[in-house]
C-alpha cells in the first residue's frame, strides 16, 4: 500500500486503464520468465518479486474499476459479483493446477505456463482495445 497507492493516484486518468492492465499483465509475464534465469536463487527471487509488484500495482486496481467502469447502475453488483467471483475462483483453483504442473513436468514448465497465460490475457487485452470491440460485444448480445 505504501508504494501502490501513490502511483495509482499519479498514473489515475492519464493513461488507459485497459493500457494499464495489459502492461501489467506483461510484468507478471516476464516476472515469472525470471525464475528461468539460471542465477542465485536470492537475485532471481528480489527480481522477480519487484517485476510482479510492478505487474500487480498495474493490473489490480485497474481491472476492478474497469470491470465497474463498464456496468450500469442497474447491474453494477452484477458486474462485481462476477468480477469477485472469477478473482476467487482463480485463487481456488490456480495453485492446484500450478503444483501439478510442477510435479509432473517441472517447476521450469510452471513459469513458462504462467508466463504464457500472461501474454494470452495481454494478447486478449490487446483485442479489447481495438476499435469497434464494444460494438461487436453489443451485437453478440442481441
Amino acid at each position: 500500500a505504501l508504494f501502490e497507492m501513490p502511483v495509482v493516484y499519479s498514473i489515475e486518468g492519464r493513461i488507459k486503464h485497459l493500457d494499464l492492465i495489459r502492461w501489467g499483465a506483461v510484468a507478471v509475464a516476464i516476472a515469472f520468465l525470471v525464475y528461468i534465469i539460471p542465477a542465485h536463487w536470492l537475485i532471481i527471487s528480489v527480481l522477480s518479486f519487484f517485476i510482479i509488484t510492478v505487474g500487480e500495482v498495474l493490473t489490480m486496481p485497474f481491472s476492478s474499476s474497469y470491470a465497474l467502469n463498464r456496468s450500469t447502475n442497474e447491474n453494477r453488483g452484477q458486474y462485481m459479483a462476477v468480477y469477485s467471483l472469477a478473482y476467487s475462483i482463480g485463487h481456488i483453483i490456480a495453485p492446484v493446477i500450478g503444483l501439478s504442473i510442477a510435479a509432473q513436468y517441472g517447476y521450469n514448465v510452471l513459469w513458462l505456463t504462467v508466463a504464457g497465460l500472461s501474454m494470452l490475457a495481454f494478447a486478449g487485452l490487446t483485442l479489447m482495445t481495438r476499435p469497434g470491440f464494444d460494438s461487436f460485444l453489443t451485437k453478440s448480445k442481441q
